[in-house]
């Protein structure tokens, strides 16, 4: 599966309609990479017990990943 940090530029990217490295800012000015996908990694593999979501501002969009892995950039 692909790291949660590059699925979420790869869709903002997509919804600007830019290359990932076109984008005016980068995912480490908002949040840590490694420790978003750190997190959700360990989340998926304890997913019974796994509730809540993380949700940060990323290039104008409210990004919501939730515990169950869904990743939804409004």
């Amino acid at each position: 599966m692909t790291k949660y940090s590059v699925q979420i530029v790869r869709r903002v990217a997509d919804k600007e309609g830019v290359h990932p490295t076109d984008l005016d800012d980068t995912l480490g000015d908002v949040v840590d990479p490694d420790a978003l996908d750190q997190l959700m990694m360990s989340l998926e593999r304890n997913q019974r017990d796994s509730v809540g979501a993380l949700r940060f501002e990323f290039c104008g969009y409210t990004v919501r990943v939730s515990a169950a892995g869904d990743i939804d950039i409004q």
